[in-house]
C-alpha cells in the first residue's frame, strides 16, 4: 500500500492510495489482489471509489464511483488509531519519555484500545468509527513511534491479538510516513468521470474484499 496525504491547517484534508494483497507464491493473483485504488476526500465526506474495483461493468464510461459514507483515515495505513489526531497522540504519549534515534525520537509502549477509540470519539464529535468500539473494549495495542527533531511521523509500528486460543488473530502493521511539506495535489475526479453509487446496476458487485461499512466523517475544521 502506498499513497498520498494533503494537509491543511486543521490537519489532513484528504488523501489518495492504492492497496493490494500479495498473492502465494506460484499463484496467479485474484481480482482481491490486483491493485486498488481508493481516492477519499475528506472536505464535505466525498469518497470516490475506482470503477475498477467493482467486478462488473459501470456503465457510460464512467471511471469513478461516488460512495456514501467513508471510514476512518486511520485505515489508509490499516493502523489501529488515527497518528494524525491530536486527541489520540495525547493519550498515546502521556507520561513517555522517548529514546534519542539518529533520525530523531523512538516512543513506544502498549495502550489498551478504549482510551484511544474514546479519544477518537471525542475529538471528532462521534462521527468517526473507532476500530475496536466493542462490548467491554478492545485489545491492548502495542507500537513504536519514530518521529523526526520536529515531532512528526517517520514510522509507525503496531501489534495487537484478538480472540484466544485457536481462534486469536493478530494484526501487524508498519507504515512509513515521508515528503513532509511537499507540493501535494488532490483533488475530486471530473464530474462527468463520476456515477453516485446508488446508480450503479444491481448486477455490478464491488470486490467484497475492500468493502468498508459506511461511516459519515465530519467535514475537516
Amino acid at each position: 500500500m502506498h499513497g498520498t496525504l494533503r494537509f491543511g491547517r486543521s490537519g489532513p484534508l484528504a488523501v489518495e492510495f492504492t492497496r493490494g494483497e500479495i498473492a502465494e507464491k506460484g499463484e496467479e493473483p485474484s481480482p482481491s489482489e490486483l491493485p486498488h485504488i481508493d481516492k477519499y476526500i475528506i472536505d464535505g465526506s466525498r469518497y470516490y471509489d475506482s470503477a475498477d474495483n467493482f467486478l462488473g461493468t459501470i456503465p457510460d464510461g464512467k471511471t469513478w464511483v461516488h460512495r456514501k459514507g467513508s471510514f476512518i483515515l486511520a485505515y489508509f495505513s490499516h493502523q489501529p488509531f488515527d497518528v494524525f489526531n491530536p486527541a489520540v497522540i495525547s493519550v498515546l504519549l502521556k507520561n513517555r519519555t522517548p529514546t534519542r534515534v539518529p533520525t530523531g525520537y523512538l516512543y513506544r509502549g502498549t495502550t489498551p484500545s478504549s482510551p484511544l477509540d474514546k479519544a477518537t470519539r471525542d475529538s471528532t464529535r462521534g462521527t468517526d468509527q473507532m476500530p475496536f468500539d466493542l462490548p467491554g473494549g478492545g485489545p491492548d495495542i502495542s507500537w513504536r513511534l519514530w518521529t523526526d527533531l520536529n515531532g512528526l511521523p517517520q514510522r509507525l509500528m503496531t501489534s495487537f491479538t484478538v480472540g484466544a486460543g485457536k481462534y486469536a488473530i493478530t494484526g501487524i502493521a508498519d507504515t512509513r510516513y515521508s515528503g513532509w511539506g511537499s507540493p501535494v495535489d488532490i483533488s475530486a475526479p471530473p464530474t462527468d468521470q463520476v456515477i453516485e453509487e446508488a446508480d450503479v446496476p444491481a448486477d455490478v458487485l464491488r470486490n467484497l474484499s475492500y468493502t468498508e461499512p459506511p461511516v459519515s466523517v465530519a467535514p475537516a475544521r
